[in-house]
Formats: structure tokens, C-alpha cells, sequence
């Protein structure tokens, strides 16, 4: 029975009505179940009759997620809400730039105003000919046209939540509407961890653009198992970028560390070779021969004739290099680099690396966004 009404709810209910309506089915079920029960039938049979009324009001539905929506981000307003296979996609706009969330987390944020066309140059800077590009959970991103007007020949766009680009076409500009539908471009709805599976030795170049790994369905993007995939999909010479991941520019303190070492952790046991970006967002590149170097970049972008494109942000000498030793000495367990104007600290040995048994990175993401909130949970 559990098992039936796990999948009735995740397969049946969830990509069609919204959290009230489920919970007010649930408690009509139950109050049926409870209504044979002498004595009790009155009670629980109007009650829920009255609950499945209130919840099935489009008005108070909406109402409900508007209050939701606006407690946590006042001064946004609620655009769009629809329900998917993976949670419900909302879309919040504030002057002119809109917010796409999946389950209550950030996945889009449109139009792209010029952060994806550095992040994407990077990537195809790590290949010396990158005709064949795999760009997972990033059709909406704004990577797609910088892809393509960098001479690849082939791309395939693969989204697990269709709904979360549709909700999210209104607000791309007319570049990023006119690279989905590219002769070059392939999309197709498919888990990504089945997309990798199945390109043995297929790609010059992997992307992999997810939220942060508060869900475990995000979190099996970032783990030992997937880049051990993700590897064997490339080509001999191919690269892989991937992350997105809330980083800091500054003081990175204990717990995003450990969440975003165990992340890097769990690429180097696939890559030889591992690097990070800094900023307020960290993404990752690994591969044999990938580099950051500011020097070896901007002359591959002179030689190849690449559109130029402003990368400094992500590849700034200085911050690259504290960044990645800081990353190499908490999973080796030496003493941590000295933060600005710090002294050395001693750094315990990260005891695992994520992965799909051990999802540290999930764990270490709720610890983050529990800290951010109200800090209750995330000192246990």
C-alpha cells in the first residue's frame, strides 16, 4: 500500500496539482480510510469534504503560493506558476528580470544578461577543437549561443523538467530563442545521468549547469559515480565543466568548504587534473590538461578568433590560486591557507567525497540554507 501510494503521489499527483490540493487529497483519503471507524464517521467525513472544497479553489491556491512567494522575496511578483514532473515551476519577475524556481529553488534567472557567454568561452577554451558539446540542465542559461558561434557543430541540450524551459521562453531574448532552434542544436527531455551513460567516447565537451545540490536529484550530478560517467563519455582529449554552486569571493567559511570540497573531492577521483573559478559562484573544470592561466587563455582566444569575451572575473591570477590551494588542502588535510589578514588554521581531512551512497554535498547544502535562515539545525 505505501509503496502504491508513493508512486500514485510522485507519478500521478504531483506534475498536476499544487502542495494544498495534494495535502487536502491526503487528508480525504485518510478521512474516508477513518470513516468506517463507528462514531468517528461525521466528523471525519465533513471535515475533509470541507478541506478538499477550500484546497480545490483556484483562488486560495494561488493566494496561498503568492503569500508563500512573497514572505520570501518581497518586492518580486508571482508571474507564472505550474506544476511538474519534479516540483512546481514559479517564475517571480523584479524590474525587468525574472527568477525561474523548480521545487523552491533557483535554476534560471533570464533575461541572461552576459554572465553565461564567459562561463561558456571558458569551456570551449579548454578544447583545442570542440565540434560535439553535451550541455546538460542548461538550455535556458544563455550558454547555448555562445556554443554555437564558437564553430561547435554539434549540440545536444538535455533537460530533465521540460517545464522549467517553457516557463522560462517568455523572458529569453531573441539569441537564446534562435540558438534552441539552430540546425546544430538536439534537444531532448532525458535524465542526464541516462544521457551520459549512453555517449561513450561521444563529446569534446561536457557541461553541466545544475542548482545547488539542496535536493538528492541535484546532488547525483555532483558525485564520484557521475564524473566517473561523465569521463567515459568524453573523447580522449574532451573536458568537463560543470557547477553553478553558491561559492564566495571572500571568507569561505567551514561549511561551504566542506560542501564545495566534497564536490571537488569527488572529481578528482575521476580527473587527473581539477580546477575552480572563484566569485560569489564557483564552477569547475577537469580534464588532462585544463588550465585557468590568464597568460594561456587569452591567447588561445586571439588565435582562434573567438568572439571576445570579458573572463577575467573567473580566471583573476590571484584569486585563482588561493581558491584551488585552499580547495587541495582541505580534501589533503594540510593547513589551510591563510585567509585575508588570518593566520594559518589547521584543517581536519575531509572524510568523504560525494557520492550517490554518501551525498555529503546535499547534507553540507541543508546545513548551509538552515544557517542562512535561522541556524537551529545546522549547529547539531
Amino acid at each position: 500500500g505505501s509503496v502504491v501510494g508513493g508512486a500514485l503521489v510522485s507519478l500521478v499527483l504531483v506534475p498536476r496539482v499544487g502542495h494544498f490540493q495534494l495535502a487536502a487529497i491526503g487528508a480525504f483519503a485518510h478521512a474516508a480510510a477513518l470513516a468506517v471507524v463507528p462514531g468517528a464517521r461525521s466528523l471525519f467525513v465533513t471535515s475533509a469534504l470541507a478541506a478538499g472544497a477550500l484546497a480545490f479553489v483556484d483562488p486560495f491556491e494561488e493566494g496561498s503560493v503568492r503569500g508563500i512567494w512573497a514572505r520570501f522575496l518581497p518586492g518580486f511578483r508571482l508571474e507564472e506558476t505550474r506544476h511538474a514532473r519534479h516540483g512546481e515551476v514559479t517564475v517571480l519577475s523584479y524590474r525587468g528580470q525574472a527568477n525561474v524556481y523548480l521545487g523552491g529553488h533557483l535554476v534560471a534567472s533570464l533575461p541572461d544578461r552576459g554572465e553565461a557567454a564567459p562561463l561558456a568561452t571558458l569551456a570551449l577554451l579548454q578544447v583545442e577543437s570542440p565540434r560535439r558539446v553535451l550541455l546538460l540542465e542548461g538550455a535556458a542559461s544563455g550558454a547555448p549561443k555562445t556554443l554555437l558561434a564558437g564553430g561547435v557543430e554539434e549540440l545536444t541540450l538535455v533537460d530533465s523538467e521540460p517545464a522549467v524551459l517553457e516557463a522560462a521562453r517568455p523572458w529569453m531574448d531573441k539569441q537564446d530563442l534562435a540558438a534552441l532552434e539552430d540546425p546544430r542544436t538536439r534537444r531532448e527531455t532525458n535524465d542526464p545521468r541516462r544521457a551520459v551513460r549512453g555517449a561513450r567516447g561521444r563529446y569534446d565537451l561536457v557541461m553541466v549547469l545544475p542548482a545547488d545540490p539542496l535536493t538528492l536529484s541535484v546532488d547525483r550530478l555532483y558525485t564520484v559515480e557521475f564524473f566517473h560517467e561523465a569521463r567515459r563519455a568524453l573523447a580522449p582529449s574532451g573536458v568537463l565543466v560543470f557547477g553553478g554552486v553558491a561559492g564566495s569571493g571572500a571568507y569561505i567559511g567551514d561549511e561551504l568548504l566542506e560542501r564545495n570540497a566534497a564536490i571537488y573531492a569527488a572529481a578528482r577521483e575521476a580527473f587527473p587534473r581539477v580546477l575552480a573559478t572563484p566569485g560569489s559562484t564557483w564552477y569547475f573544470v577537469a580534464g588532462d590538461q585544463v588550465t585557468l592561466s590568464e597568460d594561456e587563455l587569452l591567447e588561445r582566444l586571439t588565435r582562434r578568433e573567438l568572439q571576445l569575451v570579458d573572463i577575467f572575473g573567473l580566471v583573476e591570477r590571484n584569486a585563482v590560486a588561493r581558491l584551488n590551494a585552499l580547495l587541495a588542502a582541505a580534501v589533503e588535510g594540510r593547513p589551510r591557507p591563510a585567509e585575508i589578514g588570518g593566520k594559518e588554521e589547521p584543517f581536519p581531512p575531509l572524510l568523504l567525497a560525494n557520492s550517490d551512497a554518501r551525498p555529503a554535498a546535499c547534507y553540507q547544502s541543508l546545513r548551509l540554507w538552515d544557517k542562512a535562515l535561522h541556524g537551529e539545525v545546522s549547529s547539531l
